[in-house]
């Protein structure tokens, strides 16, 4: 998703606690990093995101564990699936989660003013 909003016009930070796909061979994680920092998008492994809430303008500001501030006009959240429980939620997502990546609206703007339906 984030090339796909990168390529809309977003100006897009992807937050990668774990890395880029950490189950994989690291020569995989490292090429696509590569190639998402080629499309624009400014990646941050080890990155987490502690606290996080919106202003009454809808701007939403993300607290990493470092203290560190990034703020968005949307947040996609994402998270690896429960797989030793199918079904189940994962055991890393928080509730809160869906309120601050949706803010009440379903779709995600661009800077240029576009939307992009879910």
């Amino acid at each position: 998703m984030a090339t796909a909003f990168a390529a809309l016009g977003s100006s897009v930070t992807m937050l990668a606690r774990d890395g880029v796909l950490p189950q994989a061979e690291p020569f995989a994680g490292e090429r696509v990093t590569e190639s998402l920092r080629e499309t624009g998008v400014s990646v941050r492994p080890g990155a987490e995101a502690a606290s996080g809430h919106r202003d009454q303008a809808g701007t939403a500001h993300i607290t990493m564990t470092n203290d560190e501030q990034v703020e968005a006009d949307e947040v996609l959240v994402a998270d690896r699936p429960d797989t030793e429980h199918p079904g189940h939620r994962s055991r890393r997502s928080r509730p809160d989660a869906g309120r601050l990546a949706h803010g009440g609206r379903h779709a995600a703007r661009g800077r240029g003013g576009r939307n992009a339906d879910r």
